[in-house]
This record gives C-alpha cells, structure tokens and sequence, in this order.
C-alpha cells in the first residue's frame, strides 16, 4: 500500500466523486489535521474514508456541486449524519451543501458531550 511521504503535510483535501478501495486505503494514511471536501461522494465511501481519517479533519464540506459533470459518475445517497460526525471527533466547522436526504440512525448514541464546540 502507498503511504504519503513522511515529510508531506495536507492541508486542504477536496475529493470529487467515486472513490475505490484502493483510493480510500491510501489517503487513509493522512496523519495531520485538514480541511476535507467531499463533492459528490456516494455516502458509503464517505463513511469509509471518515472511518479511516476523521480523527484528523477539522473542517468537513459535504456537497453536490460536481453532480452534473458528464465524466463524474453520481449516484446520491441518503447520509446518516450522526455517522459522518461520530468519525470526526475533532471536527470544529461544518458545512452540508447537498440536496440528499439525511437519514436517521439510533446506532449511533451522540450526546451533545460528543460535539467540542456544543453551545446551549
């Protein structure tokens, strides 16, 4: 498996459209905090990549803004946003630009401790 170099430092990572396996393996090896868009990314490989690297994002943009390009495969997904921000515990801004349903899920149990930033 590739790995970035040790000496590379991201700060802002914008990913449009499908992602594979292999895709998702390597930038999960990102070890440093970033801004991370997500542009027309189907939510399980969201979920996926989150899984693997949202300990580090500190900005999250979840938008559709790509989905008409004819070289992009889009296929939208219902989001389970309590998923999205149980992977990024370190999350301090959010921004969710899409037309995609959010659906709920009770696996996920997110009190508002969960959240650094919660205000009453």
């Amino acid at each position: 498996m590739r790995r970035w170099p040790q000496n590379l430092s991201v700060r802002r990572l914008i990913v449009i459209g499908a992602l594979s396996v292999q895709d998702i393996e390597y930038l999960g090896s990102i070890d440093c905090e970033f801004e991370l868009h997500l542009d027309s990314v189907a939510a399980e490989n969201m979920y996926q990549l989150l899984e693997r690297i949202g300990h580090c994002v500190k900005t999250l943009v979840i938008k559709d803004w790509c989905q008409f390009r004819i070289d992009n495969v889009y296929i939208p997904s219902d989001i389970i946003l309590e998923r999205v921000l149980a992977a990024c515990p370190n999350l301090e801004q959010f921004e969710f630009n899409t037309s995609r349903s959010v659906v709920q899920d009770s696996r996920h149990d997110m009190p508002p401790s969960a959240f650094k930033n919660y205000r009453k």
